[in-house]
């Protein structure tokens, strides 16, 4: 799904990747993890990136979810920040860190994205 990147967009978009999980039989803490980790993503991509745009796609499999975000905001490499960082961190990469199993950054097309990796 592609929002717009304000806060009212991302409320329905979380709610509406909550929908799809649950419909999917995704247990309740991984549906829990992925909405926050991906809420705290967007928001960050929202506040700091300048991006109109965020596509925010999911897959289920046996073992894992993934979501992939996408957006034309300013390049920031959230994983090089993770490993690299001397300060502290703010939420969503904290939570990234501890809760996804692999989180991924390309920049490519003029765009930023993001891979969240999370065992089910």
């Amino acid at each position: 799904m592609t929002v717009l990147a304000t806060k009212q967009s991302l409320s329905e978009s979380v709610s509406a990747l909550r929908s799809a999980l649950k419909a999917r039989n995704v247990g309740d803490h991984t549906v829990f993890v992925a909405t926050l980790c991906t809420e705290e993503f967007a928001k960050n991509i929202i506040e700091h990136g300048n991006a109109g745009a965020i596509d925010i796609a999911a897959t289920v499999s046996d073992s894992q979810v993934i979501v992939s975000l996408r957006d034309d905001g300013v390049p920031f490499n959230p994983v090089d920040f993770i490993k690299d960082s001397g300060e502290k961190l703010g939420l969503g990469l904290t939570l990234a860190g501890a809760y996804c199993k692999d989180v991924k950054y390309r920049y490519i097309f003029n765009q930023n994205m993001v891979t969240l990796s999370i065992d089910k």
